[in-house]
C-alpha cells in the first residue's frame, strides 16, 4: 500500500448511457476518437498518469494543480464544436491509497462528487487545488461557493470554470499589488556589500556571498524593493555617505555593516539606516563560528534577514502615524491601519485600523495586504468574542482573505492570511498547504510557522506542532505576536503531558502580553496540575478580571476545529480551575 499527496483529475462523458442507447457505434467512435486526439494527448503533455478508465469516465493523476489545471482546459477546448462528446471534470489536491493495482481515497471522492456537480464543458476544482494556483491561474475561476459534498466530513470551497470564462494569455502579466492601479510609495532598501575587516581573502568571498544571499531573501517580500546585487556592489570598497546613495540608488534604507574574523570566531555587525531622515532604525552585532562556512553564511542571512522586515515595518507605521490621512496613499493607510491594529485590541484601534484598512482599498482596489487585514481583524473578532455571528464574521474574513490570495497569489503573508482564516472554520488540510506554500516562498516568515504549527495542533498531531512553533519563536523574537506563538507552544506541549514546559512557555508569553486572559487561564491550568492550588487561583482570578465572559461554551467555539481528543482535554482542564460553562 502506497499513500501519497496529489492531484487528481475526474473526468465523465455527460449522458453516456442515453448516447450509446440511441446510438452505441456512433457514441464508441467518438468517444475513440476524443481519446486519441484530445484527452490522452493533453494528459501527456502536462505529465498526467490514467489512474483508472471506467468506459465513460477516467481518473488522471498530476504531480501539481497546475499541470491538472491545463489538461483540463487543454480538454474542454478540444470539445469545442464537438457534436457528441461533452465531459464534466473535477479537480481536487488531495491523498489517495494505491493498493492491488487500484486507487483509493478521499482525494478521489471530492474530485468525483466536484465532477458530477459540473455542467457541461466546465471544471470545478476545489478549495486545495485553488489555493495551489498562481494569481494568473486563479483569475479564471468564480469567487467560490462553499459546499457541503456527499459523505465528505468537511465543508469544501468549489470554484468554477466554463468553456466561455476568460482564459490567460500566456504570455499575461501576473496579477501584483500594484498592477493597474495607482504606483504605492513602498519601501526600498538596498544591501551594501559588506565590509571585510580582516585580511584574509577566504572572508573576502565569504561576506560577498552573505550580502548576495540576504538581497535574494529580502527579495521575497513583495512589499520591500530591493535592489539589485550589481547596482548595491558599486558601491563596494568606497567612501559614499547616504545622501550620495540615496541619490543614486534611488532607496529609502540602507542595509551595511562589517565582518571581522578573530581565530576560529567571526563577528559581524550590521544597521539599517532611513536615508530620507538620516536616522539608524536597527543595529546588532552577530558571534559565530567559523567550524563550517556553508552553514554558517545560511545561519548569518537567516539571522539579519529575519530582523529587517518587522523593523522597517515598525518605522514605515511610524512614519504613517505623523501624517494627515489626506496625503496617504494606499500603503501607508495599510501602515496607518496595522499601527492600530499592533495596539492588541480596544475597539477604538480596531475600529480606526479598519477604516484605513477600507480607504486604502478604496484608493487602491489591488492592493491585497488590506484586504488580508481586514481578514485578520475579523479572524480575530471571532477569536476574542467580539462578535455574535461567528459563522458571518468568518464568511467575510474567507472572503476578504481569497481577493487578498487572487490578487497576489505568490505572496508569502497573503498565503499566511488565507491558511489562518482556513484554520479556523476546519479546512486544515488546505491550512495547512496554505502555510507550507508561505514558508516556501519566504523561509525566514515567522508567521508562517507559527500558523503552521497552530492547524498542525489543531489536525491532532501536537508533537509535529512543536518544532515549527520554536522556529517562529527563534526566526522573531521580538515579533508583534510573539505572545501567540508562546501561548500555542504551551498549549501543544500541555496536550502532551509536558506541564512543566508548558508553564515555562506560557510564563514567557505572558512576559509578552500580561493583560491577555487566556494566558493566565492555561498558566492557571499548568499551576492546577503542578499541585500549586494557591497560584492556580490567583492565575484564575486574573483571567476572569481581563475577560469576565470568558467561558467553557466560548473557547469550545473557538476551538471547534481542533481535533476533538485535544479539545476534549483542553476543557476538562479549563472546568477543573473553575471556568464557567
Amino acid at each position: 500500500m502506497k499513500r501519497e499527496l496529489i492531484a487528481i483529475l475526474a473526468a465523465d462523458v455527460v449522458g453516456y448511457s442515453k448516447l450509446m442507447g440511441d446510438d452505441e457505434a456512433r457514441t464508441l467512435e467518438a468517444l475513440r476518437g476524443v481519446r486519441r486526439e484530445i484527452f490522452n494527448p493533453a494528459i501527456h503533455e502536462h505529465n498526467g498518469i490514467l489512474d483508472k478508465s471506467m468506459g465513460d469516465g477516467w481518473i488522471v493523476s498530476f504531480s501539481s494543480a497546475r499541470d491538472a489545471l491545463q489538461s483540463a482546459i487543454q480538454i474542454q477546448e478540444g470539445l469545442i464544436g464537438n457534436q457528441t462528446i461533452a465531459l464534466r471534470i473535477g479537480i481536487h489536491i488531495g491523498d489517495v491509497v494505491y493498493e492491488d493495482e487500484d486507487i483509493y481515497g478521499d482525494g478521489i471522492n471530492i474530485a468525483a462528487r466536484l465532477e458530477a456537480l459540473a455542467e457541461p464543458g466546465e471544471v470545478l476544482i476545489s478549495d486545495s487545488a485553488y489555493y495551489s494556483l498562481d494569481a494568473r491561474q486563479a483569475s479564471i475561476f468564480d469567487s467560490g461557493t462553499a459546499t457541503v459534498l456527499k459523505n465528505i466530513k468537511r465543508e469544501v470551497t468549489i470554484f468554477r470554470w466554463g468553456i466561455t470564462s476568460p482564459v490567460p494569455a500566456a504570455n499575461a502579466n501576473e496579477a501584483s499589488m500594484v498592477s493597474g492601479q495607482p504606483e504605492l510609495d513602498l519601501p526600498s532598501i538596498a544591501v551594501l556589500p559588506l565590509a571585510n575587516q580582516s585580511n584574509d581573502e577566504e572572508q573576502e568571498y565569504l561576506v560577498d556571498g552573505l550580502t548576495e544571499d540576504i538581497i535574494t531573501s529580502l527579495s521575497a517580500l513583495k512589499w520591500l524593493r530591493v535592489c539589485p546585487r550589481n547596482s548595491s556592489f558599486s558601491f563596494k570598497g568606497k567612501q559614499a555617505g547616504h545622501d550620495e546613495i540615496r541619490s543614486v540608488l534611488g532607496v529609502r534604507y540602507i542595509l551595511e555593516g562589517s565582518a571581522r574574523r578573530a581565530g576560529s570566531r567571526i563577528r559581524v555587525t550590521a544597521q539599517v539606516s532611513d536615508v530620507s531622515t538620516n536616522t539608524q532604525i536597527w543595529a546588532e552585532r552577530f558571534d559565530r563560528s567559523l567550524s563550517d562556512l556553508f552553514e554558517l553564511q545560511d545561519d548569518l542571512t537567516e539571522s539579519i534577514s529575519r530582523c529587517i522586515p518587522h523593523e522597517i515595518m515598525k518605522n514605515e507605521q511610524s512614519r504613517a502615524k505623523t501624517r494627515s490621512y489626506g496625503s496617504l496613499d494606499s500603503w501607508h493607510l495599510y501602515q496607518r491601519g496595522m499601527w492600530h491594529f499592533h495596539q492588541f485590541w480596544s475597539p477604538d484601534d480596531t475600529r480606526l485600523a479598519t477604516e484605513a484598512f477600507q480607504r486604502s482599498i478604496e484608493k487602491n482596489p489591488g492592493f491585497p495586504y488590506s484586504y488580508a487585514a481586514l481578514a485578520e481583524i475579523a479572524f480575530y473578532d471571532v477569536i476574542f468574542g467580539r462578535v455574535a455571528d461567528q459563522e458571518g464574521t468568518l464568511r467575510q474574513a474567507l472572503g476578504n482573505a481569497t481577493k487578498a490570495f487572487q490578487l497576489d497569489s505568490d505572496d508569502s503573508h497573503t498565503n499566511f492570511v488565507l491558511g489562518t482564516v482556513q484554520m479556523v472554520l476546519g479546512q486544515l488540510e488546505t491550512s495547512i498547504f496554505a502555510f507550507e506554500r508561505a514558508i516556501r516562498i519566504n523561509p525566514s516568515s515567522a508567521d508562517a510557522y507559527h500558523g503552521l504549527g497552530w492547524a498542525t495542533l489543531y489536525s491532532g498531531d501536537a508533537s509535529s506542532a512543536l518544532e515549527p512553533l520554536r522556529k517562529a519563536i527563534k526566526l522573531s523574537p521580538r515579533d508583534p505576536r510573539i505572545f501567540g506563538y508562546y501561548l500555542q507552544l504551551s498549549i501543544a506541549l500541555l496536550v502532551l503531558g509536558e506541564v512543566e514546559e508548558s508553564q515555562r512557555q506560557i510564563q514567557q508569553a505572558l512576559l509578552h502580553g500580561n493583560d491577555d486572559p487566556y494566558g493566565h487561564l492555561v498558566l492557571a491550568v499548568t499551576c492546577h496540575l503542578m499541585g500549586d492550588s494557591d497560584s492556580s487561583k490567583a492565575a484564575f482570578r486574573t483571567s476572569q478580571s481581563l475577560d469576565s465572559s470568558l467561558s467553557v461554551e466560548r473557547i469550545q467555539s473557538i476551538y471547534h476545529a481542533m481535533e476533538p481528543g485535544y479539545r476534549a482535554q483542553l476543557l476538562e482542564y479549563f472546568e477543573l480551575v473553575g471556568l464557567p460553562s
